[in-house]
This record gives C-alpha cells, sequence and structure tokens, in this order.
C-alpha cells in the first residue's frame, strides 16, 4: 500500500509542479500581527505575504528545490440538504452480531453523490468494512450520517474521484480506521462533525497522500491525530486546531504538506515527545512555508521567538518569513528537534548555546548556504544526517562532550576542509564509511595529527586508545 502511495504522490508532482529550480527570489514578506475571530486570545507570530495572487505558489521540495506548485481552482462545498439518501440497493451490507447494525462490506451504485441511508437494511446503526468502497473512481461526494461507528482500515482508500467528504458526529478513524481516505488524490474539502465517537482520534495516514486536498473543518472534540495523518496534502495551506481538545498531533502527522502557511493549536496541547501527549519533533517535517503559528492563550509550552518555535526547551523549527541569516539559538535550549532547520537557504550561520546537549536527525540538513556552525561545550549527540549536504560548510570544531556522532552526521559537504576534534573528547565512534563521504577536502585533526576520510578507521583506534590509556 505504500508504494502505491508513493507512486500516487509522484504523478501529482508530475501534473501539479511546474518547475523547479535552486532558488527563487520573491517579493519582500511584511511581518504582521495576524488577528483570530474566536473567543480565544491568541500568541501568535505570523507573516502576510502582500503580494497579489498568482496562480502558483513557490514552495520548496523535499530535494531543497525551489518549484511553481500550480494552484487549484475554487473549490465550492455541496449543500449536504441538497443531496438524496442514496437507494439502499448500491451498497452491499451484512448483520452484524448486534442485531440491530449492520457493516457495510461493499458499493456498487452509479458513483456520484453518495448519502448513506440512515436506516440501511432497517437497521438503527452501521460501521463500514476495511476496503469496502476502495478503489472506486465514480464517487465524488460522500456524506456520512451519525448513527454510524466505526469505519475500517482503507475502506475509501484510493478513491480517485472523491472530491468531498462529510462526516457528521460519532464515527471513528481511531485503530480499525488507519488509512481510510489514504490515496484519494482528488479530494479537496473534509468536514466533521462535532465529535469522532468514543475514541476522537484521527487515525494513522487517514488522509495520507491526498494531494489535493485545501480544507479540513475539524471536529471541536477531537483529541488526537496520528502519525501521517495528512502526509503529503500538499495544497493544504491552513490547520485550525484551536477550538479542539486536541492533546497529542504524531509523527509526519502534515509532514511534506509543502503549502501549509498557517497552523493554530490551543490550549491543552503541551510539550514535546512524550507518548501520546504534545506535539512530535517532526510533526511538521518539511513543511517548507510554514509562516503562521498561532498558540492559543494559557499554552506556555510553545513560544516563537526571532522566527524559531520552541517547545519546552526545544528549538522545534523556523518559520518562514524571518530573513535573518545568522542565527543564535536562545540559551537555556537543550535540543535541536529533528529537522528543525532542514531546507533552510537563508541560513549562513548558526550559534548553540552550552546548554544544548543533542542535535537531532537532519536538524540542518540541506542548508545549502550554511558556512559557519559554532556548537555548544556540551553537545552530546549528533543525530543522523543533522549536517547532511550543508555544501557550504568549510570547517566545524567538535566539543570534548560529544559521546555519539551517528551516520552521516557530515554527508556530502563538499567545502569541508578542517574538522578538530578536541584532545579530550568523550567515547565517540565515527563511521568508517559514511561519516564525512564526499567530503574529500576535509582534514581531521586530533592530538596534532591529521587524518583524512579515508583514514576514519584509524582516528577511532586513536582516540581508543587514547581513552584507555587514561583508565
Amino acid at each position: 500500500m505504500r508504494n502505491a502511495v508513493k507512486v500516487m504522490m509522484v504523478l501529482m508532482c508530475a501534473a501539479l509542479i511546474t518547475g523547479c529550480q535552486g532558488k527563487v527570489e520573491s517579493e519582500p514578506i511584511i511581518n504582521t500581527i495576524s488577528e483570530t475571530d474566536t473567543a480565544q486570545e491568541t500568541n501568535t507570530a505570523s507573516v502576510t505575504n502582500t503580494s497579489s495572487e498568482i496562480s502558483t505558489i513557490p514552495v520548496t521540495n523535499t530535494m531543497g528545490e525551489i518549484c511553481a506548485l500550480q494552484k487549484l481552482p475554487e473549490y465550492t462545498p455541496v449543500n449536504p440538504e441538497s443531496v438524496e439518501e442514496s437507494a439502499q440497493s448500491d451498497f452491499i451490507y451484512e448483520k452484524a452480531d448486534d442485531p440491530d447494525t449492520v457493516i457495510i462490506t461493499g458499493y456498487k451504485g452509479n458513483g456520484g453523490e453518495v448519502k448513506i441511508p440512515e436506516t440501511l437494511g432497517g437497521s438503527k446503526y452501521f460501521y463500514i468494512g476495511e476496503d469496502a468502497f476502495r478503489g472506486n473512481e465514480n464517487i465524488t461526494y460522500l456524506y456520512i450520517p451519525d448513527n454510524g461507528g466505526a469505519i475500517g482500515r482503507f475502506a475509501f482508500a484510493e478513491c480517485t474521484g472523491l472530491e468531498e467528504v462529510r462526516l457528521t458526529a460519532n464515527f471513528e478513524l481511531e485503530g480499525k480506521g488507519w488509512g481510510v481516505f489514504q490515496g484519494c488524490t482528488s479530494l479537496r474539502r473534509v468536514e466533521f462533525g462535532e465529535t469522532l465517537g468514543k475514541n476522537p482520534f484521527i487515525g494513522k495516514s487517514a488522509f495520507e497522500g491526498c494531494a489535493s486536498l485545501t480544507e479540513v473543518v475539524f471536529p471541536s472534540k477531537l483529541e488526537k491525530i496520528d502519525d501521517r495523518a495528512f502526509f503529503f496534502c500538499m495544497h493544504l495551506e491552513r490547520a485550525d486546531l484551536s477550538n479542539t481538545e486536541l492533546d497529542y498531533i504524531g509523527e509526519e502527522a502534515f509532514g511534506d504538506c509543502l503549502s501549509l502557511q498557517a497552523v493554530s493549536i490551543p490550549a491543552m496541547l503541551q510539550g514535546v515527545g512524550d507518548m501520546w501527549k504534545g506535539i512530535r519533533c517532526n510533526t511538521f517535517l518539511n513543511c517548507t512555508s510554514l509562516s503562521d503559528f498561532q498558540i492559543a492563550s494559557g499554552n506556555t509550552y510553545y513560544e516563537v521567538e526571532d522566527g524559531i518555535l520552541y517547545v519546552d526547551n526545544m528549538a522545534f523549527l523556523r518559520l518562514q518569513g524571518y530573513e535573518k541569516k545568522d542565527v543564535v539559538i536562545r540559551k537555556g535550549t537543550t535540543e535541536i528537534c529533528t529537522g528543525s532547520f532542514s531546507y533552510d537557504e537563508r541560513l549562513t550561520s548558526v550559534e548553540i548555546p552550552d546548554s544544548v546537549t543533542e542535535i537531532g536527525s537532519s536538524a540542518f540538513a540541506n542548508c545549502v548556504n550554511l558556512k559557519q556552525v559554532k556548537l555548544g561545550n556540551h553537545v552530546e549527540v549528533i543525530g543522523q544526517s543533522a549536517f547532511e549536504n550543508c555544501k557550504s560548510l568549510e570547517e566545524i570544531t567538535l566539543p570534548s562532550s560529544l559521546e555519539r556522532i551517528n551516520g552521516v552526521a557530515f554527508f556530502w559537504c563538499t567545502s569541508l576542509k578542517k574538522v578538530q576534534v578536541p584532545d579530550d573528547i568523550q567515547c565517540v565512534d565515527f563511521d568508517s564509511e559514511y561519516e564525512f563521504s564526499n567530503s574529500e577536502q576535509a582534514v581531521i585533526t586530533y592530538r596534532g595529527k591529521e587524518y583524512t576520510c579515508k583514514q576514519i578507521g584509524d582516528l577511532n583506534s586513536a582516540i581508543y586508545e587514547a581513552q584507555h590509556a587514561q583508565e
């Protein structure tokens, strides 16, 4: 299934992205504080683009290239009151163990606008089984009434003609509901009812690969959004979660949403990294257009300072619209999260304070103009691909506190010439094959001796011997 979705993503990109180049000079962006119509006051950090409307959207793809993403035509929502219930004979269903419930297992109607009957088969309730509508190309609108139960895995996956979904109260997309609308590449709009039943989740990959999705009306009783729920919804521009009861957003839940510009979160969403609480480090991975992050009043866990979103003591991500090239991570920060600065072509230098102990995976990956990095004196871990493809980086001095460098941390740093390893470095093992791969000019100095990238094994041996000589 994942491979099929990847194929669809490639096809959608080919159709919707008109061209890519290394860098696009855009009109100046004016910083303004956004106003909100909600009852809650918000701590906002936002950017408004005052340029005239165009038919394409400049986005940065996951290769670090600036591309012109075609804007979709305006979509007019269907009036649900104008849609008649579909004929019961359009559905294939069977009785459940509960005599008042049926399970929909298939569909044989002609498609178009579909409204599931409230008393299907004379029952009071219904479930939608796994794969029940999967692959249907003719349904364009779907209305699910509020007397339903769970929706099974991939129930509407790959319904490529589906443009709008309206789910009223009580349906559950958690658990069995993984991938419910995955790969519905024409889906433009989703509107939920007030709640999602006993388990108010939006399940794993529920809308993954819905590349045309432009609007989601979230349920007010929503508590959790699971991993990759909206992954690669590349036309989704806003995620207004401010009026929900959300307390968890999973890994890559909005990953690769290239057009996502504005996110609003409620007061109860707190922290980062805890299981089923808060937000994950890569929730907004590769959201390269995100410029407006609104935080509800009373939420003290999230704060924007100088264009950087901090969560607790972690540098979470850098917002678009802040053109400062030299970045200083604020004191007291303990971790730089996964992908937090990745693909940031604005960045030329970064200073990391002594309070930071961990630099996450791909934290500065593909920052192609990054020339200078000053690491704090207490960094213990540099994550996988942390500085990968930083083509302008010329030198790096590693701190003595360093305990672990994960694989390919400096992969493809083609301008890297000097790496200084302190004499008293802690137990660290460089990847002998890939750590500085394609950084062929780099000379690594340790205790007065120079090593090339092809002599990493010798360097590891020297560090090991020096450490054991001190024991």
